[in-house]
């Protein structure tokens, strides 16, 4: 049962330690791994329990290859074994086993149309981090709800 919180807002040392603060808060949900991904407009935390893909490549956040990219979610996504032969027949290649990078390769090749896509229980963040916009996501029945919070100043 993984978990991640995110920071959309100038990259500051006080968002840092906030940051910081609510990955340790859910230390209980990812005993495996604490990965982070900082960018000055947006800052990620993922605590990571291995369940589909063990190795340290499936580690989120997860970006595309140009940085271009990224990705954070909590939850599985069913039928990643068939998106995966879809991607594999447009061209895309894989470096991991993981449902993550499915759902990140899934992203950019079909936009927000991806989540027409999903089956499974998740919820996370897409980033492109040229437009700078984030989608917020998941899943159809809200198994996996995601909280956020607006701040008067949007830092």
């Amino acid at each position: 049962m993984c978990g991640f919180a995110g920071i959309l807002g100038t990259k500051t040392s006080e968002n840092l330690t906030v940051l910081k603060k609510m990955v340790e808060i859910m230390h209980y949900r990812g005993p495996d791994q604490t990965d982070f991904l900082i960018f000055e407009e947006v800052m990620f935390a993922h605590k990571r329990l291995s369940i589909i893909d063990l190795s340290n490549h499936s580690s989120q956040p997860m970006s595309s290859n140009n940085k271009r990219f990224s990705i954070i979610f909590s939850g599985e996504l069913y039928n990643y074994i068939e998106l995966r032969k879809v991607l594999l027949s447009k061209g895309h290649n894989f470096k991991t086993k993981s449902d993550t990078e499915v759902m990140l390769k899934s992203f950019i090749e079909f936009g927000e149309d991806a989540l027409n896509r999903f089956i499974g229980m998740f919820s996370g963040c897409f980033y492109d981090n040229k437009t700078k916009k984030a989608l917020l996501f998941r899943d159809n029945f809200g198994q996996k709800p995601i909280f956020y919070c607006k701040t008067k100043n949007n830092n």
